[in-house]
Order: C-alpha cells, then structure tokens, then sequence
C-alpha cells in the first residue's frame, strides 16, 4: 500500500507538472506573437481613434488539472471590455535660423510649459566652406499627445519665414491597439495561472513538489513583469509624443552658386557698359550745358571783346610804330 500510496503521488506530481509546462508553453507562444515593445515602426499610418473590441486569447476554452484529488483550472478571462484606440505619434521638424543657441533653449523652454520634458540636447559648431564657425543643435522632446500639434505649430513660428525656412516636416502614427489588448488578455491568463499555482503551492506537502511548483510560479511572475513592462511602454507611448528638431544655422542653407563663363552674356555686359559709358557723358554735357552756360557765358562775351579791344590797340601801336621807323631822319647842318 505504501508502494502504491507514494507512486500514486509521483504520477500526480509528473502530471501537474506537465500541465503546468502546457500553461507556460501556452502563455510563451503568444508572447512570441507579439512585436517587442521596443521596436515599432513611426512610417506606420495611423488609423482614426475609435473604440475596437479585444480579442480573445487563444486558450479561452482553458485546461483543467487535478492534484490529490482538487480540480484546478486555467481559466481564460474573456476579453469583452471595449478599448479605445491606442496611437504613439511622433514628429521630425527640420528649421532654419538665425540663432540656432537661442532657438534651443526655446525649444526647451517649450516642453517644459507643455508639461513635457527634454530627452536629448546637443549643441555644436560647425564649419562653413569659407571656414566661418557656426552653431548649429538639435534636440528631441516629449509633449502630452494631444498638444503635438500645437506644440509643432510653436517650433515653426521661431523662424522668420515658415514658407522658406521649415527644410522638412514629417508626422507619423502607429496604432498599436492590438498589440496593446493582446498583451491585457496575456497578462490575465498569467495572474490567473499565478493564484492557482499559489493555491496548488498551498497543498502540497512534500519537499520536491514545493520546489516545482514554486519554480513555475517564479517563470509565471517573471513572465507578468515583462508584459506589464511592455504594456507601460505603449501607454507612456501613446500618452507622449516625441518631437526630433534639428536646428540649422541660416547661413548654411544659402545656396553656392558657381558662376558660369559664356561668350554671349559677356559681349552683352561689354556693350551694356558702353552705353551706360555713353549715358554718363550725355548726362556730363547736358548738365553742363544747363547749369554752366548761362554762368560762364556773360564771362565768355566780356573776354572776348576785352581781347578783341587789346588785340585792336596792339595793332595800331605796331602800325604806328613802323610808321616812325619808316620816315626819312633830316640831314644834319
């Protein structure tokens, strides 16, 4: 009877144990279903908020088991709650300024008001192609979802003009609902299957059993802590949006431009030189003419006829002079 009594048990022991394993292989393979927390896709689009039903969990029907004589069942919570659409959205903003040091405390100030917070800052210089040292920064911040845009709306309005000083904007959404609802159906079947196992833990009297069980429920809470790990990530997520800036120093946006050489439109600056050379000196003479002539021109007659007089008087005194010369002298007596 002995013999019978404490096989009896290992045989109720191995089929616990079995069971048990089928429970965790069952929670395992959903969780492998579902994408890790930390790796989701911002190019998603995302879909209109709208309430949608969770799905159930693929072992609704559940599994029973029996140990010294008491029944104890998975029993799979069936997911009948309706949720509302769980979104993360997220935005990348490309500016040009004039300070792009003042323009990142901006930024900064900005998330704080919006009850958000700065996850990275950088400032740095950077070296123009003529050697000029300019700052240039970027920054990454998480503002309350429903503030994005406004929150966007505000960065833009820190250059001069948005039309041309806004290089890039991108904003993109991922509903990750789903993932969300089976990761709550997931984490109902393993605190379920933790309180049973607790219950089982509680009945079990012999050393070895104790230990099995109590390294299952170890693998079942450990198992509970990655999905609650997973799910705060989604909500946190979801809650705040990231905002990637990149903030660029104007002078560096400014076009190089490589001047050219063609024949034509060098013959064409040569001869608008010419005329302009032309138009100069029209201009010179008609000026002149305007304003000196009727200035100099009283002073132009005066001296001509003051000449014409002198020249007169000089004439005559030569004329006369050789006139003396010419007559004959009286002998002397």
């Amino acid at each position: 009877m002995l013999f019978r009594s404490t096989a009896m048990k290992k045989t109720s022991l191995i089929t616990t144990s079995l069971l048990l394993g089928a429970m965790l292989l069952s929670a395992c393979s959903a969780a492998a279903q579902t994408p890790a927390y930390n790796s989701y896709s911002q190019d998603e689009s995302y879909a209109e908020s709208a309430p949608m039903e969770a799905p159930l969990a693929d072992s609704a029907s559940g599994s029973a088991f029996d140990y010294e004589g008491k029944s104890y069942t998975d029993n799979t919570i069936a997911a009948e709650e309706t949720v509302e659409r769980m979104v993360i959205r997220n935005a990348n903003l490309v500016i040009d300024v004039l300070e792009p040091e003042q323009a990142l405390k901006d930024v900064q100030t900005l998330a704080e008001s919006m009850q958000g917070y700065v996850v990275t800052s950088n400032l740095y210089q950077r070296s123009l192609y003529d050697g000029t040292e300019v700052f240039e920064a970027s920054a990454t911040i998480r503002v309350p979802a429903e503030k994005l845009d406004e929150a966007m709306s505000q960065i833009k309005a820190l250059v001069e003009d948005p039309k041309v000083d806004v290089e890039s904007e991108n904003v993109s959404g991922q509903d990750v609902t789903k993932d969300y609802t089976d990761l709550q159906s997931r984490l109902r079947n393993l605190e379920s299957a933790s309180e049973q196992l607790q219950e089982i833990m509680k009945t079990a009297t012999k050393a070895e059993d104790v230990l099995a069980i109590f390294n299952n429920l170890k693998e079942v809470n450990e198992e509970i802590e990655v999905i609650k790990g997973q799910m705060k990530y989604y909500e946190e997520a979801a809650a705040l949006s990231a905002i990637n800036v990149t903030i660029q120093a104007k002078e560096t946006t400014k076009p190089i431009t490589v001047a050219g050489w063609s024949a034509g439109e060098v013959a064409h600056d040569a001869l608008q030189t010419l005329v302009d050379v032309y138009q100069w000196i029209a201009t010179a003479a008609i000026n002149i003419g305007i304003v000196c002539v009727p200035v100099f021109l009283p002073v132009l007659v005066i001296g001509y006829l003051l000449f014409r007089l002198i020249r007169s008087q000089s004439r005559k005194s030569k004329a006369a002079h050789k006139q003396d010369e010419a007559a004959p002298v009286p002998p002397e007596q």
